[in-house]
């Protein structure tokens, strides 16, 4: 743990021991903080939202949204980590805060386990999106990508949203299963690397597919695969990773709710109780889905053990994708 998170360890303990007792009898009895770590607007804020509208319902207590921007996402992950554990500050938080950013930052200000209190995985993605453009003949399907790419090594060139980001790492573990020599082209985001494509900068790239789904039904881009564990929902025939690759482990983004550590038994339980029922209520199932991610509840013991395993998954791919932390 930073010698920062120790210190403040300390004060946050004794806090946490006052505190509990009180949240516990009587939580809800204020407005709850969401903390989302990105631009408002955004995939991470839309669902921030439609869940606080229905979760407040539920709590009998209104629910704010603050936009904490910077660093990735981390700035807000690290501002909920350091606030006082009574339940009132929470962060809705995106995968790449909490099982990424770990793994590329040494000096960041906190640990993805110790320093959080872990209530629930809200939600899944279909994992990133292997598109080209629809002007593209020889790419029509994955197959032709893989022919192509091992017919003419180094030929091929994708786009991605910067060295370290997510689509390297997926893209990077994808050329190193199935052998293929895609020369690497990176963007600083989606909004770049997904008009380079259009326009025929690179051949392919990577994105999430709520950047992109609307380009996909317009015509103007094509779905090759996708990175998740099952075939979506709402892409039925675009086929996953794992189907050209033996013993596969997918990658998803993922929305999930944190506290800060040491927060009361009675309040996570309960806030964890109400986010199944919010998840499972058609509207907000709806909503969701029209994000392009799936509803999908854990349990706080559950939760905790799966940012583990997903954080060893990660380090498993950036050293394929020879990924140093900065």
């Amino acid at each position: 743990m930073p010698d920062t998170l120790q210190r403040r360890t300390v004060v946050m303990a004794g806090l946490a021991a006052v505190v509990a007792p009180i949240a516990a009898q009587s939580y809800p009895s204020r407005p709850i903080k969401f903390v989302v770590g990105y631009v408002a607007g955004g995939a991470p804020d839309i669902f921030a939202r439609t869940l606080g509208t229905q979760l407040a319902k539920v709590l009998g207590q209104n629910i704010v949204v603050e936009n904490r921007l910077g660093a990735g996402g981390t700035i807000g992950a690290a501002q909920v980590s350091g606030a006082i554990p009574d339940g009132y500050t929470l962060l809705v938080a995106e995968s790449a805060q909490i099982e990424l950013a770990p793994l590329l930052f040494k000096k960041l200000s906190y640990d993805p386990v110790q320093d959080f209190t872990h209530i629930a995985r809200l939600s899944v993605s279909p994992g990133l999106g292997i598109v080209v453009s629809s002007k593209n003949q020889q790419l029509r399907t994955m197959e032709d990508l893989i022919r192509e790419a091992k017919a003419n090594p180094g030929k091929l060139n994708y786009g991605s949203s910067g060295i370290g980001s997510t689509h390297h790492v997926v893209m990077e573990g994808l050329k190193y299963w199935l052998g293929l020599d895609i020369v690497h082209v990176p963007y600083k985001g989606s909004s770049e690397s997904v008009p380079a494509v259009m326009a025929g900068d690179v051949q392919v790239t990577l994105s999430a597919l709520q950047s992109v789904m609307e380009d996909v039904r317009g015509g103007k881009l094509r779905l090759l695969a996708t990175s998740g564990s099952r075939r979506f929902r709402g892409t039925p025939d675009t086929p996953i990773m794992g189907e050209f690759i033996k013993n596969y482990e997918p990658i998803v983004s993922q929305f999930s709710m944190l506290g800060p550590p040491r927060m009361p038994p009675d309040v996570i339980a309960r806030l964890s109780s109400a986010l199944k029922e919010v998840l499972a209520q058609p509207e907000t199932v709806a909503r969701i889905y029209s994000l392009n991610y799936e509803p999908m509840w854990s349990n706080p013991e559950d939760y905790k053990l799966e940012v583990q395993e997903n954080l060893k998954k990660y380090a498993r791919a950036m050293r394929i994708a020879g990924i140093q932390p900065s």
